[in-house]
């Protein structure tokens, strides 16, 4: 579908009752009113984390996601020149140099998740992926292919700063969207 449609089909999925009964969904919600916004805003996102700390966990609020090209290198330099969000368009290989390229399929990797007591990393997220693993994600997302899509992926700087939270993530994201509309 068009991305236009694809925005619509991601809203009414994020506000479905096969969304909000899915086994993370719980960590999700008190954030779905502003992904809503976002995807809205021409951000489909596909991943997120609320950036969260417990006994067990510390984590980065993140979003991994597709936008139009222009869109996202406006919005890009927006939350780089005025937060301390770090905003990636992510690079793209093809399969054979992900399986035997180790930068591309190990040191590229940002930490997300950290054991609290180890410090021990628990999740991360490539800033190159493998284009079936793109098209994976935009098919899922039921966005036509085009050559103005990008995969982004966005995250905190900051260890355990939640996503609402005044400089959060979300926020942050939302206030250069509208800034640069």
């Amino acid at each position: 579908m068009k991305f236009e449609d694809a925005i619509k089909h991601s809203v009414n999925y994020l506000k479905s009752k096969e969304f909000t009964e899915r086994e993370d969904a719980a960590t999700t919600l008190p954030t779905i009113n502003k992904l809503i916004e976002l995807n809205k805003a021409g951000c489909i996102t596909y991943d997120s984390q609320a950036g969260i700390t417990n006994k067990y966990n510390t984590e980065r609020a993140y979003i991994a996601g597709f936008m139009l090209r222009e869109h996202a290198e406006k919005l890009m330099q927006c939350i780089m020149i005025n937060t301390d969000i770090i905003f990636l368009i992510v690079a793209s290989c093809d399969d054979a140099d992900w399986m035997n390229n180790p930068i591309y399929n190990k040191a590229a990797r940002i930490p997300l998740t950290i054991a609290t007591q180890t410090k021990k990393v628990e999740t991360t997220m490539t800033t190159i992926m493998p284009l079936s693993i793109i098209d994976f994600e935009r098919k899922q997302l039921k966005i036509n292919k085009t050559r103005d899509l990008v995969p982004i992926f966005c995250f905190d700087s900051k260890w355990g700063r939640h996503t609402l939270s005044k400089y959060g993530l979300l926020n942050q994201l939302l206030h250069c969207l509208h800034k640069i509309k």
